[in-house]
């Protein structure tokens, strides 16, 4: 492959051939692949992915323990050594969907030693923010892709700073009462490798805020 591996937050696109020892096979993707994250998979192929590169390919073997173990699950019996014949397509991290976002809609945002991606569009006025402050905020969440998972209404809604996800939290910290921003946050800032209702697991998401009082 060309030597971009992927991480525990990355979306993994690859074809397979799934069998058994005895050639039997259980499963075959189609030439274009399926996309998966890490967290979706079994033990073996979870680790065994962190081993290929894009453009890569090979064969894992894995173990029971790592597999379906001892059960009758899926077709395969129980015991069975898993083979899985795989070649990585495409694997796209975080940091590749955020920047290719920022250059499609020609956006410049400056990037915070956490990993968030912030635009401030209004710094405000007044009180200095920090994450324990209250604050009644006007926001709107959505994906990469535009599909909104939440918004307030034009009144916003009082916040506990502390009491929300790590990228919102310190995003409203760079900003005071009046401000303004867009704020870009990774899975690690927001919902992770589990995802959250209609948010997918290791999903880069955005937030449009303004702070209306302190």
């Amino acid at each position: 492959g060309n030597g971009k591996f992927a991480t525990s937050e990355s979306k993994i696109t690859f074809s397979y051939t799934f069998y058994l020892l005895n050639g039997a096979i259980i499963e075959q993707s189609d030439p274009e692949g399926i996309e998966v994250t890490l967290s979706q998979l079994i033990p073996g192929l979870a680790e065994g992915f962190t081993y290929f590169d894009e453009g890569s390919e090979g064969t894992l073997f894995i173990h029971p323990l790592l597999g379906y173990g001892y059960v009758n699950q899926n077709g395969v019996p129980a015991g069975s050594v898993l083979i899985f014949d795989i070649k990585i397509l495409k694997i796209t991290n975080p940091e590749d969907e955020i920047l290719a976002y920022l250059a499609t809609n020609n956006l410049e945002a400056q990037k915070s030693e956490t990993g968030l991606y912030y635009i401030i569009n209004e710094a405000g006025s007044g009180t200095e923010i920090t994450s324990t402050s209250t604050a009644t905020i006007v926001y709107k969440g959505y994906l990469i892709d535009g599909t909104e998972f939440d918004a307030s209404d034009a009144n916003g809604v009082k916040f506990n700073l502390s009491n929300l996800i790590p990228g919102f939290t310190e995003g409203v910290t760079y900003l005071k009462e009046g401000g303004k921003a867009k704020l870009i946050l990774p899975p690690s800032l927001a919902y992770g490798t589990t995802g959250s209702g209609s948010i997918p697991p290791n999903t880069v998401i955005i937030f449009d805020i303004e702070v209306k009082t302190l």
